[in-house]
């Protein structure tokens, strides 16, 4: 249920109003005049009971309300709250049952005035528009509501035993209304939604916020090599057909259809090149992507497929020796077969991207090793070694067997993550996964460009620190609030009974200020 705070608020300020003019506002002052003088002992009696009634029944709502599922609740303490309203009235009662000297302002129509003050900064308070709560700052908020009660419990004793009891509940009230426990958190969680809106508006698709506590243990990083290392659109040198049926255009016909259907930057580089020799792409039906191995589809009831190099040299009829040429200069090789054979060469490259380096100095800071795993021919990775020097691993040549075998062995490590723009590998242990792209219902965070990535390791040191030592400082702050509060009664002496009012004066204050200083 919604409390609407501000509208009680009201109602207990219009009540002190005509409270005000039906009863003293200054206590023990027998020469204080009121608008409406009430003979009767009764009628004041009467209005008593029903603030009362109406008192209890507010506390009772705020502190069933502690438990619902309305997301503003977590903003404030629903439990200091009520017992500040519940002690309050019952200082009051009493004090106008057995008066004691000074106590001016403890009356019905200040307190409602306080009560009007408290429920203000209390719907200011929940009117924040500040991040998810996490376990952590339920365990944070207990734990400033722990030390806030012994203040409270301890107050009572220490003045009940030196001055009076009277004196040690005022200042016991003093500590339950002068601040919110949840201050603290609520500071951290709006810092959070800060740092969180700013990633996202670098264009970070983030899907779980959990995945960026891991962040600051990640030793290893296994990352794809096409179209992350490299360039986005791949350099074609030559497309030739090995089979006397194919002209080489009809292979460059086949392979811009089979491409077509799936982006990489050979395919953008290859739709491009077909389009500079003038060839139409085929027309494909039954498009597929295999995991590691290539793609395939259907062009006039015929599958053909676009492989690596290893998988080709492990099940088709290829010459090593030819393959072995390309490797040399540090060109990628793919193959076009047919059901049965090799129909076509395609022969590529694809530059390294100018990002690597960069992405390479930032993961040197922070002690971290990459691994880099590729089907792709072993020239294609012979430059990566000086650009990439935090890599302690760069394999290539490896069937998609191999591949996918290491990459797991590496991802078993439960301080590493994957970096991919393909299909995340199947038995892959529970570890993030960082998409370059956007087509991977499965990735935690999808980037649009390498160097986004230091900006996530960035994002999760702010949050960390937020979180951490930050967060801490602020209870230390708001835990010294309460403790100056129980330790200034000692020095209040006659003016005791001024605690309550000053002190909420003081939480309204705060409130007032965080607010505004939420809207900027």
């Amino acid at each position: 249920m919604k409390v609407n705070y501000l509208g009680y608020a009201g109602i207990a300020l219009f009540l002190a109003v005509i409270t005000g003019l039906m009863l003293p506002v200054m206590a023990n002052n027998p020469n204080e005049a009121t608008m409406f003088e009430i003979d009767s002992p009764y009628v004041k009696i009467g209005i008593e009971i029903v603030l009362g009634l109406l008192t209890v029944g507010l506390s009772l709502l705020l502190f069933q309300n502690r438990h619902s599922k309305n997301q503003e609740v977590d903003h404030v303490n629903l439990v200091m709250v009520p017992l500040a309203l519940l002690l309050w009235f019952g200082l009051v009662i009493y004090l106008d049952i057995k008066p004691e000297t000074h106590n001016v302002l403890m009356t019905i129509p200040v307190m409602l005035l306080g009560f009007g003050a408290l429920l203000t900064a209390v719907s200011l308070d929940q009117k924040q528009n500040v991040d998810q709560r996490t376990s952590k700052d339920k365990n944070s908020d207990m734990s400033l509501g722990f030390i806030a009660t012994l203040v409270a419990i301890y107050a009572v004793i220490f003045y009940g035993l030196t001055i009076s009891v009277i004196s040690g509940l005022l200042v016991a009230l003093s500590v339950l209304v002068i601040g919110d426990v949840n201050w603290p958190t609520n500071v951290t969680r709006l810092r959070r939604k800060i740092i969180k809106d700013k990633l996202l508006k670098s264009d970070v698709v983030v899907k779980d916020w959990a995945i960026l506590n891991e962040l600051g243990n990640v030793k290893n990083i296994v990352i794809e090599k096409s179209g992350i290392l490299t360039e986005p659109v791949a350099k074609i040198y030559s497309v030739k057909s090995v089979d006397e049926r194919y002209s080489d255009n009809d292979v460059i016909g086949i392979a811009a259809g089979l491409m077509a259907n799936f982006a990489s930057p050979l395919s953008q580089g290859f739709l491009a090149y077909a389009e500079s020799q003038g060839v139409v792409p085929s027309q494909v039906s039954e498009p597929e992507k295999n995991l590691l191995v290539g793609i395939s589809g259907v062009i006039h009831q015929e599958r053909f497929s676009i492989v690596s190099a290893e998988e080709a040299l492990s099940h088709y009829d290829v010459s090593a020796d030819y393959l072995a040429t390309f490797a040399q200069i540090g060109n990628s090789v793919v193959y076009i077969i047919d059901s049965l054979q090799v129909v076509g060469v395609l022969n590529y490259s694809t530059p390294w991207s100018y990002e690597v380096i960069g992405f390479d100095r930032s993961l040197a800071r922070r002690k971290i090793h990459t691994q880099v795993l590729s089907t792709d021919n072993n020239g294609s990775m012979q430059d990566l070694a000086n650009l990439l020097k935090t890599a302690n691993v760069l394999k290539s040549g490896l069937s998609p067997e191999e591949k996918l075998a290491a990459q797991l062995e590496i991802l078993d490590d439960e301080h590493s993550l994957l970096i991919t723009n393909q299909q995340i590998p199947k038995g892959m242990p529970n570890r993030p996964v960082i998409e370059l792209g956007d087509s991977l219902p499965n990735a935690d965070i999808q980037i649009k460009h390498l160097s986004q990535v230091e900006l996530l390791f960035k994002t999760a040191d702010q949050l960390r620190r937020t979180n951490g030592w930050k967060l801490r400082w602020q209870m230390f702050w708001v835990g010294l609030l309460f403790i100056l509060t129980a330790a200034l009664g000692a020095f209040a002496g006659k003016y005791i009974f001024f605690a309550p009012l000053v002190a909420v004066a003081i939480r309204l204050a705060l409130s007032t200020w965080f607010s505004r200083q939420i809207k900027k």
